[in-house]
């Protein structure tokens, strides 16, 4: 038997390595809240971010739907850098080859600018108009003679392995059919200002609205590729998956069924009758669903002008 000192010790023990436990518990159970705090806060940030990034999106969009691609530019500028180059008329490019980002921001910068100019013009900004073209879109043939330029030395030896790779640069071909686009892009768009009246001229087609909604879906979807998003919504990519399915399980269904009724009828006794049972069976028998039916159902037209 244990004297009574032993006893008083084993409950100090006891009670301490209790006490112990638990306030460990609640370190830990802080810590998790913590951890759960901060994985919220962060989740919470990232959700405000891309809904700050979606509400600039829409009026960047807005802007150029509205007939202001100005006031696009500024926003483009200020958060989506990578989208665009510089204005051509404060430097033109260095001697090199451009790699397909800087072909592809070269060129929407090309119709936001161009299109800036239709604007003017439409509100009667003449001066304005003639000022701009001469300062920023004439510039566009010196950037693409740049560029050819130096896809001559492509070639050459002394040039980086990396600039020599097809999939990252753009081609002298394709420079000089591009090159091409633009300058007869330039003259319709310069033509504009010897109309009294460009609504009711023969290029008319250049104050269209819906110009305006192919620019604004062109510049949404070079946002999107740069933030690394997909074009389309998850949400409509999900809709054209559920709609497919749907379709084929109701197109197989009435095929068997077709297909059972026509087997069953065929048990008949007489010859005369079963044939023309069949043929009353092949008569109303659903057809077969059609795949491209559902699938690519948006009937696209593509538009001869480049820059629509």
């Amino acid at each position: 038997m244990a004297p009574a000192g032993d006893t008083s010790i084993e409950a100090l023990l006891m009670t301490s390595g209790q006490q112990e436990s638990q306030s460990q518990i609640q370190m830990q159970q802080q810590k998790l809240g913590e951890s759960g705090t901060s994985e919220a806060d962060r989740a919470n940030q990232i959700i405000d971010h891309h809904i700050e990034y979606l509400r600039i999106r829409q009026s960047i969009c807005m802007s150029i739907e509205s007939g202001e691609p100005k006031v696009a530019l500024d926003l483009l500028s200020t958060y989506f850098r990578t989208v665009l180059i510089p204005p051509p008329s404060e430097c033109l490019p260095e001697s090199s080859l451009p790699t397909r980002s800087e072909f592809n921001a070269t060129i929407l910068r090309f119709r936001l600018d161009t299109q800036y100019y239709v604007e003017l013009v439409a509100n009667g900004q003449l001066l304005d108009a003639l000022k701009f073209g001469q300062s920023v879109i004439w510039r566009y043939p010196d950037i693409f003679d740049t560029w050819l330029s130096s896809s001559l030395i492509q070639q050459q030896p002394q040039l980086k392995a990396d600039q020599q790779s097809a999939a990252s640069y753009v081609s002298r071909e394709e420079l000089k059919l591009k090159r091409a686009d633009i300058m007869q892009h330039i003259t319709n768009v310069a033509a504009l200002v010897s109309y009294t009246d460009p609504r009711k001229s023969i290029l008319a087609y250049l104050l269209d609205q819906e110009r305006r909604n192919e620019l604004a879906a062109a510049v949404n979807d070079a946002i999107l590729e740069s933030m690394h998003f997909p074009k389309e919504p998850a949400l409509v990519t999900l809709v054209r998956q559920l709609a497919t399915t749907s379709a084929y399980l109701v197109g197989y269904r009435s095929s068997s069924s077709g297909r059972s009724g026509g087997a069953s009828s065929g048990s008949g006794s007489a010859v005369a009758r079963d044939s023309g049972a069949a043929g009353a069976d092949s008569a109303t028998r659903p057809q077969p669903w059609v795949l491209d039916t559902f699938v690519n159902s948006d009937n696209l037209v593509a538009s001869p002008d480049p820059y629509n």
